[in-house]
């Protein structure tokens, strides 16, 4: 039987996890900056760098589909054992999927496209994958007319998208701005330039359009999800983020990133990457080739870079794995088209040949991998416990979309599963080459047993809720397939929480007579439930006159050796495996 879930708020020689018990007194790890008092263990994990599958990053496979005579036998829906086998035999996790409008140029969107649409995102997510999608109207022509669609046009079909969008935000990883020009990139338009004759000639009510196209993109879409543009300067011409003299692009940084705001939800894809020197245009329209891609190298921190190889012959290519994987990693490449765009595998190819695919495989988008962690061996139920992990990003940029941190504890005994929120952490602000250290001081509010600690990042969104869609962090002995967990090799004790208790006492006669037995009965409640056991010791003053054992939460002792005067008696309960120790208030005795 499988037990719900809770969520709580507030080795072997060739594997090599390690595991240390820290000695006396405080520990000071002075490559994380964290302290721990004696009794916590210290784990160390082992990196894992073979190729393996992880959501919303790497090479990908592009698909269309069509609409060209507005007919249904036009399209050419997704196939799910064609995407299960991206995943299993190559470890791919993304396509690419652009939806051609050319059929509704002057008309809004049929039902049967919407339709067909909505049954290729259902199978993504069967498939456990998803895909950056992008639209466009045309792909046929160089020459005016190109065929793209009017700004009314497009701001209507976007309407009738956003139930689209919203519904399958969940297998939707980024959008490719698309929409205007041959292939939605912004360039071969009737529409969006003063004179379609010349392209290159944008003027700034042209660019008034296009923001207005994207912002209506990024306000049909949840606020979750970024739309990325076919070249630098068109972000900032877009958004006037040009300053200075001699003016240059402002890029993002940590204190703006991700903050909602449009700009922080406009990221960059190259769909001419290692073509020459420019990219065909993609840098140098409006600032030098070199301030293009030092913008660009700043910005892509916080906003997903991803896009294609250029086709071979442009020119003063850089498709070596040096240069290429030099680039990847500057620009903080999030995904890449396993194909060129005439279908061509010749680059990926002669990559595998060159010896660095597997390298580009494991590196392309985030690569996180524990370096060591300190737990508690002990706590006790509803007590605060502090644990500390170190975890390292050898990837080429952080995760794009926002996702939960959970240290999870599983329940070794009957395998009730309670999850704790990381409050705090949020995976996109951990960079490309960076470390970072997680300290968080939680409660144990579970009950008493032993409890493997697990650390889980599955994605936001509640329908996808399977392994498949979590990150596998890269270490040996660590991932649990079945259940998406990342297994932190500890074990966590946590005992029975005492209960506190109150102590009263009375006397059987008071004044008493000397040398005449007087009975002290001391009575111990809890504050909670259940009936303290246990001894009471009975005192005057500081001097021990005896004890008596609880039965049914009271104690007495007779005594008739109290000498003439006032006594100060109490008694004190010393507590027991479940109940803490209490005292009682001072009983004042006059013996005549």
């Amino acid at each position: 039987m499988k037990l719900p879930a809770k969520t709580i708020k507030g080795c072997t020689p060739v594997n090599k996890i390690t595991r240390t018990l820290l000695g006396m007194g405080t520990v000071l790890l002075a490559t994380a900056g964290w302290a721990f008092a004696a009794g916590d263990v210290l784990v160390t994990y082992t990196p894992d760098n073979t190729v393996f599958s992880n959501p919303e990053r790497g090479f990908l496979y592009a698909s269309e589909a069509h609409s060209w005579n507005a007919q249904e036998q036009d399209y050419v829906s997704l196939d799910r054992n064609t995407l299960q086998g991206y995943r299993q035999n190559e470890n791919i996790t993304l396509i690419k999927r652009t939806f051609y409008l050319e059929g509704f140029v002057n008309s809004p969107i049929p039902q049967w496209y919407l339709d067909k649409m909505q049954l290729d995102f259902n199978t993504l997510r069967a498939a456990g994958l998803k895909a950056v999608i992008r639209f466009a109207y045309t792909n046929r022509s160089f020459v005016p007319p190109y065929g793209d669609a009017a700004k009314a046009r497009v701001l209507e079909h976007l309407v009738q998208l956003q139930p689209i969008f919203q519904n399958n935000v969940d297998v939707i990883d980024t959008v490719e701005a698309g929409f205007i020009g041959n292939w939605g990139e912004w360039f071969y338009t009737d529409y969006f330039v003063a004179d379609p004759n010349d392209p290159a000639n944008v003027t700034p009510t042209d660019y008034d359009n296009r923001r207005e196209v994207l912002e209506g993109i990024l306000n049909t879409l949840p606020t979750s999800r970024m739309v990325l543009l076919r070249t630098p300067f068109y972000k900032y011409k877009v958004y006037g983020t040009l300053e200075g003299s001699p003016a240059l692009p402002v890029p993002l940084n940590a204190s703006n990133a991700h903050d909602g705001s449009y700009i922080a939800r406009t990221g960059h894809h190259n769909d001419c990457f290692l073509g020459n020197e420019t990219d065909a245009g993609t840098y140098g329209v409006w600032v030098s080739v070199a301030d293009d891609k030092d913008y660009l190298a700043a910005e892509t921190n916080y906003v997903p870079m991803g896009g294609e190889v250029c086709e071979p012959g442009l020119g003063q290519p850089r498709f070596d794995c040096g240069s290429a994987m030099k680039e990847m990693a500057q620009f903080h490449w999030s995904y890449l088209n396993v194909e060129t765009g005439n279908s061509s595998r010749a680059i990926y190819d002669a990559w595998d040949t060159a010896g660095c695919l597997p390298e580009i495989k494991r590196r392309l988008g985030y690569h996180l991998a524990l370096v060591q962690g300190t737990y508690p061996e002990k706590v006790t139920s509803g007590g605060a416990f502090s644990i500390a992990m170190q975890l390292q990003n050898d990837g080429w940029s952080a995760p794009i979309n926002p996702r939960p941190v959970n240290l999870v504890l599983r329940r070794e005994e009957t395998g009730e599963i309670y999850t704790i929120p990381l409050t705090g952490e949020d995976p996109r602000f951990w960079l490309a080459g960076t470390t970072q250290t997680m300290t968080h001081t939680l409660i144990a509010n579970v009950p008493p047993g032993t409890y493997e600690l697990l650390l889980h990042l599955p994605d936001a969104e509640p329908t996808l809720s399977g392994p498949q869609y979590a990150i596998r962090l890269a270490n040996r002995r660590v991932w649990e397939e079945t259940t998406g967990y990342n297994n932190l090799r500890h074990t966590l004790t946590v005992t029975q929480a005492q209960i506190s208790t109150t102590t009263s006492i009375v006397s059987s006669k008071n004044p008493s007579t000397f040398r005449t037995a007087v009975t002290f009965t001391a009575t111990v409640k809890s504050t909670t439930t259940g009936t303290p056991t246990g001894p009471v010791t009975f005192k005057d003053g500081g001097a021990t006159l005896g004890t008596g054992a609880l039965i049914s939460g009271k104690a007495t002792f007779k005594t008739s050796a109290l000498s003439v005067g006032t006594h100060s008696i109490t008694a004190v309960y010393s507590g027991s495996t479940s109940y803490n120790g209490s005292t009682s208030p001072v009983l004042t005795q006059k013996v005549n």
